[in-house]
C-alpha cells in the first residue's frame, strides 16, 4: 500500500507538467496492476491453501487491499486528475488503446460514486467492504458441517443391504433401533435413492440442504447491504448496478434470456417429469399420477442421462482445451501447449500447466488448470489473473519517488532494495 501511495501521489501532483499529465493513464494502469496482482494472489491462496493460518492471512490481506482500492475508487483528487487530462487537447494524442483504458478507469470512478458527497463516499467504501466480507463468510459457511440425521428401521424400507454400510445394515437387521449419520454420507445418499419411505427421503434431503440460522443471517445482511449500495449510487437494484456496463445491460434482458431458455427446454422437461411421475406411480401402486418433490429426484429419475436435443460429442477437459486453443489461434494467433511443472510450483498434483504461445513471439504467458474435484477444494468455477500482461519497459517507476524526505512512506534504502531492485524492468 505504501508503494501504491507513491503512484497515487504522482498522479495527483501531475498538475500542468505535460510529461506527467501524458503519463496519468499509464500510472493509473500501473496502480491497478500493482494492487490486483496481490488481491488476486490472496484470493487464490484463501481458496486453495490447505493450512488455516495461510487462509486467514490471505483473507486479511484481501480485505485490507479491497478496502484500500475502494478508497482509491472514491478518491476525488485522483478522479479529477484523470477528468482534467481527458478534457485537455493532449488526451487526443494518446494511442487508441490508452484512450479506451482511460474511459474504463473513468467509468470505474463514476460507478463507485466519486461524484457523491464525502459522507456518501465513505458509506460506499463501508458497504463495499461489508459486501466482500459477508460474501466470503457466506461461501465459507457453505462447507460447514451439518447436523447429523437420525435414521430408524422404517426409514430403511426398500434400501438394499450391504455389510459395507454397516450402520444401515445393523438397523435393517434389527441389531440397532436407530443410527446417526451425516447428511452427505454414503448411508444418507443410499436412503435418498432407494428408500420407499417418502418421509425418510424428505428428511435426508432437507438435512442436506438446510442452512444454519447464522448462515441465513449472513445472507440476509449481504442482500441488505447490496440493495443499500445500489440505491446509494442511484440504481434501483444491485442487479441493475452490476449489469449496466455488461453485455446484459438490464435485469430485464437477463430475465428475457432465461425465459427464452426456459421455453425452449420446457417440452423436454415436462416429458421427463411425466416419466418420473409414471415411475413413482408404478413404484407405489397408485391409480393416478402423483406429485413429484425435490426428494423424489434420486429415487425415480432414470439413471441414464437424457439425450440432448442435438447430437453432441463427448466433451473431455482435453478436447475442450484443444478447441479453446484452436479458437485462440484463429482469432489472435496464439495457442495452448502442455508444459512441465517444477517441484513446488503448483499447490496440488492435479494442477496442470499450459504455455500460451504466440506464433511470432513464443511463450507470452501461462495458465494453471485445477479442474478436478478433491476433498476440501472450494466448489464452483473461477479464475484468477495473477499477473496481467502489459508493457513495462516504459514504466518510469524510478520517478515515483520523491527527491526529498517530505511525504516519504519508505526510507530511501527500502525504496532502492524493495522496489527499484525488485522491479527488474526498472532502470534506476
Amino acid at each position: 500500500m505504501a508503494r501504491a501511495n507513491y503512484i497515487v501521489r504522482r498522479i495527483i501532483q501531475a498538475g500542468n507538467n505535460e510529461g506527467e499529465r501524458m503519463r496519468i493513464v499509464k500510472n493509473i494502469d500501473r496502480l491497478s496492476d500493482l494492487l490486483c496482482g496481490v488481491i488476486d494472489m490472496a484470493e487464490l491462496i484463501r481458496h486453495t491453501h490447505p493450512e488455516r493460518a495461510w487462509v486467514d492471512a490471505a483473507n486479511q490481506a484481501y480485505d485490507t487491499l479491497c478496502e484500500y482500492m475502494n478508497h482509491l475508487n472514491t478518491n476525488v483528487d485522483l478522479a479529477r486528475a484523470l477528468d482534467d487530462f481527458m478534457a485537455s487537447p493532449s488526451f487526443k494524442n494518446l494511442p487508441m488503446e490508452a484512450k479506451q483504458t482511460a474511459w474504463i478507469f473513468k467509468h470505474d470512478f463514476d460507478k463507485s460514486g466519486v461524484h457523491l458527497p464525502i459522507h456518501q463516499r465513505q458509506k460506499f467504501v463501508e458497504l463495499s467492504s461489508n459486501i466482500i466480507s459477508l460474501g466470503r463468510d457466506f461461501l465459507q459457511g457453505l462447507g460447514a458441517e451439518k447436523k447429523p440425521i437420525m435414521l430408524f428401521t422404517k426409514d430403511c424400507e426398500g434400501v438394499p443391504e450391504t455389510p459395507r454400510l454397516w450402520q444401515l445394515y445393523s438397523v435393517k437387521r434389527g441389531l440397532r433401533s436407530r443410527v446417526s449419520v451425516e447428511p452427505n454420507s454414503a448411508e444418507a445418499r443410499r436412503v435418498l435413492k432407494h428408500s420407499t419411505n417418502e418421509e425418510a427421503r424428505k428428511k435426508v434431503y432437507v438435512s442436506q440442504n438446510a442452512s444454519s440460522n447464522e448462515q441465513i443471517q449472513v445472507l440476509e445482511q449481504l442482500l441488505r447491504d447490496r440493495a443499500e449500495l445500489a440505491v446509494l449510487v442511484g440504481r434501483q437494484s444491485y442487479g441493475e448496478m452490476l449489469l449496466h456496463d455488461k453485455m446484459g445491460k438490464k435485469p430485464e434482458h437477463v430475465h428475457e434470456f432465461l425465459g427464452s431458455l426456459l421455453e425452449f427446454s420446457r417440452p423436454r422437461a415436462l416429458a421427463a417429469l411425466n416419466d418420473v411421475k409414471q415411475a413413482k406411480k408404478r413404484s407405489q401402486g397408485l391409480s393416478y399420477l402423483p406429485e413429484i418433490y425435490a426428494w423424489d429426484r434420486e429415487a425415480y429419475f432414470p439413471s441414464k442421462s437424457l439425450e440432448p436435443p442435438i447430437p453432441l460429442p463427448r466433451l473431455t477437459p482435453g478436447l475442450a482445451l484443444c478447441a479453446f486453443s484452436r479458437l485462440l489461434k484463429h482469432i489472435y494467433g496464439i495457442s495452448c501447449e502442455p508444459a512441465d511443472v517444477e517441484r513446488g510450483e503448483v499447490w496440488h498434483d492435479d494442477v496442470r500447466k499450459v504455455n500460451i504461445v504466440d506464433e511470432s513471439e513464443g511463450i507470452i504467458g501461462w495458465i494453471y488448470l485445477d479442474l478436478f474435484y478433491r476433498e476440501g477444494k472450494a466448489g464452483g468455477a473461477t479464475h484468477y489473473t495473477l499477473r496481467c500482461s502489459r508493457r513495462v519497459d516504459d514504466d518510469d517507476a524510478a520517478n515515483d519517488f520523491l527527491p526529498s524526505d517530505h511525504g516519504r512512506e519508505l526510507t530511501p534504502d527500502l525504496e532502492e532494495r524493495l522496489v527499484i531492485r525488485s522491479e527488474s524492468h526498472v532502470t534506476p
